[in-house]
């Protein structure tokens, strides 16, 4: 585990202060962490207008899938290995 200082100000410092104290998070580092997980599903559902894909991504969203970074691929043919 990496841990990795963020300094919040203003807006942001407001923004998940108030969803903490809606309960939607338990702690800071819980926001941050939903809020890259939901940039990283974004990402996703950018490339994806291939129905078999939206189905593997439905099936990452709902905990029934999870995908796992291998590293950088530099062709696609490392992309079948």
């Amino acid at each position: 585990m990496v841990v990795v200082n963020v300094h919040l100000s203003g807006d942001l410092e407001t923004f998940v202060n108030g969803y903490i104290n809606r309960g939607r998070a338990a702690t800071k580092a819980e926001v941050i962490r939903q809020g890259i997980l939901m940039l990283m599903s974004q990402q996703y559902e950018d490339i994806s207008d291939d129905p078999e894909m939206e189905k593997m991504l439905l099936e990452e969203k709902s905990g029934k899938r999870k995908f796992k970074f291998l590293g950088k691929v530099s062709n696609a043919k490392d992309l079948l290995k």
